[in-house]
């Protein structure tokens, strides 16, 4: 279940306003970030309420209609006299409880909030300046907290939440004794990103497996705009990637704050 943060949050107050105890108001919580989404609806998950640092020994029941993932910012409902049921996501915009009133904030700074990476060979083509057609398509997404991240655009990362994000990954190339560059460039909406591009570069390669880390850099992304991991090789024909294992290409993002 996906609403719109505000307009959920304002019609589950009016809710809890008109049914529940003064004693009892809803509280926000953050799914367990050891919890295995692929358990459910087997296993429900715990959480970590807001103001407290340890998951609840408790597993709590989940409205129909959301799927619970690990480091997802929920809104819990009271139910009977002492337990709660969660009723769905905030994690798009996170929330606050304060003073008896709810407030949409941020999500936390400083969070690692999408991680991929490439299994499988993937074929880049032959050019010495990068192209956007040459975008790592990742396969393996551990974390995607803003929803950044989809099956049909696997070369995107296209945060739900407005900010400023920190970039890192890297690109692997199979061994080649070819050409004289191997790299890695950012592009944000199919265009390389100012400082955004980082090249080996030499007279002869070794023949083994080459791995070229991305420049960390802080860019801002609005909601729509998307980021990719661009390679770099002019080997004299198309080459591909590293497989898995430590020359294995990956995209990590840090949420940084607030635009």
């Amino acid at each position: 279940m996906r609403l719109d943060p505000e307009r959920f949050l304002v019609n589950v107050a009016g809710y809890t306003q008109a049914t529940s105890p003064k004693a009892r108001p809803p509280r926000l919580a953050t799914i367990d970030y050891d919890y295995d989404p692929g358990t459910f609806p087997g296993v429900w998950p715990r959480v970590v309420f807001d103001g407290e640092t340890t998951p609840t020994r408790k597993r709590w029941p989940v409205l129909s209609g959301y799927w619970p993932r690990p480091g997802d910012r929920v809104l819990m409902q009271p139910v009977g006299l002492s337990s709660y049921v969660i009723v769905g996501t905030l994690s798009q915009e996170g929330a606050s409880y304060v003073g008896g009133d709810l407030h949409v904030s941020g999500t936390a700074p400083g969070r690692l909030v999408f991680q991929a990476f490439r299994d499988q060979a993937q074929s880049i083509s032959d050019n010495a300046t990068p192209q956007a057609a040459n975008a790592m398509q990742w396969e393996t997404v551990p974390l995607d907290v803003v929803d950044g991240w989809s099956t049909s655009s696997p070369t995107r990362f296209a945060p739900q939440v407005a900010g400023w994000y920190r970039l890192s990954g890297k690109t692997g190339f199979a061994a080649s004794t070819g050409g004289t560059v191997r790299g890695a460039a950012w592009f944000i909406n199919g265009a390389a990103v100012n400082a955004g591009l980082n090249r080996h570069v030499t007279s002869g390669f070794a023949n083994t497996f080459c791995t070229v880390n991305a420049p960390e850099i802080s860019v801002v992304l609005t909601v729509g705009d998307y980021v990719e991991l661009v390679a770099v090789q002019n080997s004299g024909g198309a080459l591909n990637t590293t497989g898995t294992g430590g020359g294995a290409p990956y995209m990590e993002v840090v949420y940084a704050g607030p635009p």
